[in-house]
């Protein structure tokens, strides 16, 4: 069932990226979709961008979660090249820099393959599990929850940088 939950989030998260990325290209069936139900503000790219990343970032964690489970890493690595190209290539393209609107993507095909090869790994190689003392997990939540603040807080100055930049 924890399977089943992580492979929902990887690929609901992706489905938000094709999403924003459609509305990034123009594309009036997305873009009409989207003003019928009332979202028409939405629609520009100081706000798609930031969702765009946003929903790359929750692919990649759970993509994360869910390789470091069974010990396999290459398709999380995969996954991370493949949110890589789909982001620096919509960037490219918002900015006017650069348009290879198919190199988004693939980008994007490279991260929806490296979902799947995790979930079938998921079904081939068991879970591996280390033993730990309490004091030892109650360390390791305060630590994780530290990186997370500072994570998070660097995320939310880069996203509004970005919108700024953006909506100028």
């Amino acid at each position: 069932m924890k399977d089943l939950m992580s492979l929902l989030k990887q690929w609901s998260s992706l489905l938000l990226a094709s999403i924003a990325t459609a509305c990034c290209l123009g594309m009036p069936a997305i873009l009409a979709a989207i003003a019928a139900a009332g979202l028409g503000f939405i629609i520009k790219d100081a706000y798609l961008f930031p969702i765009f990343l946003a929903a790359i970032a929750v692919t990649l964690k759970a993509l994360y979660h869910a390789s470091q489970a069974h010990g396999k890493m290459l398709p999380c690595t995969l996954g991370v090249l493949g949110g890589a190209v789909s982001t620096i290539s919509l960037w490219l393209l918002i900015t006017g820099t650069y348009s290879i609107p198919w190199l988004i993507y693939a980008g994007l095909a490279l991260l929806l393959l490296a979902s799947i090869w995790d979930f079938i790994n998921g079904r081939f190689f068991p879970c591996k599990t280390k033993r730990r003392s309490k004091r030892e997990i109650s360390k390791s939540i305060r630590k994780r929850r530290i990186i997370k603040i500072i994570i998070y807080t660097a995320a939310a100055i880069v996203l509004y940088g970005l919108y700024k930049y953006l909506n100028t």
